[in-house]
């Protein structure tokens, strides 16, 4: 696939709000769960909004399983970085005046239940992964939704939505209640496009660990 046709079936609407972010010198961590077609929205992601981009991801075990899906997603300008590395490289960012954009799905089952935040999702007691409260606050980052909706075959529309532009004066696990009500609108709408072998409900919650409540309902449709 070629650029042009690349950003032919992905095309992104409210790139204004990430324009106007990255004016203020913000850096964004753009969250987005396993919807639709996310392969093609990081293909399209460097092109589109003016900051430098970087997708933090899990090393695969298999080297050529790693080496297409890295070659793949940063063809066209997206950085890719491990999770282990990703503070590393964000530190290094942090020294550049020029804002940056880090990619992030919040969406998987983590691998350790102890070290997650237990809320309710779709209804059920949940483990979630804490990157996007625990990246915002360190680096005081905007945090920005990306959601992903299937128009037609070979067709799809990417939308950005505010989530917080300042965290630190939000409460702990505000910013990931208010991603969780937008990925549960998004999956309501369209339930078959989500990635549902991710396996959510594999753990129990462990004897001692609060369930966090939610605050937010799925939020409406932008």
């Amino acid at each position: 696939m070629s650029k042009e046709e690349a950003e032919h079936g992905m095309v992104h609407h409210n790139v204004s709000l990430m324009e106007r972010l990255h004016r203020q010198g913000k850096h964004v961590l753009v969250a987005g769960g396993h919807m639709n077609n996310w392969e093609w929205s990081a293909l399209t992601l460097s092109q589109n909004i003016p900051h430098r981009t970087m997708a933090l991801y899990k090393k695969l075990s298999d080297p050529s399983a790693e080496e297409l899906m890295k070659s793949s997603r940063s063809r066209f300008g997206l950085e890719m970085v491990p999770t282990k590395k990703g503070r590393g490289w964000m530190d290094s960012a942090m020294k550049d005046k020029h804002p940056v954009a880090v990619i992030m799905g919040f969406d998987q089952s983590p691998s350790d239940p102890h070290k997650s935040w237990w809320t309710t999702f779709l209804g059920a007691e949940t483990a979630v992964l804490y990157g996007l409260e625990q990246w915002s606050r360190r680096y005081d980052m905007a945090v920005v939704y990306a959601s992903i909706r299937r128009v037609k075959a070979w067709s799809y529309t990417l939308h950005y939505e505010l989530v917080a532009e300042t965290v630190a004066d939000l409460p702990e696990g505000e910013v990931l209640d208010r991603c969780l009500a937008i990925l549960e609108r998004e999956i309501c709408e369209d339930p078959t496009r989500w990635l549902w072998s991710h396996k959510r409900w594999k753990h129990q919650r462990p004897e001692g660990l609060p369930l966090n409540p939610r605050h937010h309902p799925p939020s409406p449709k932008s």
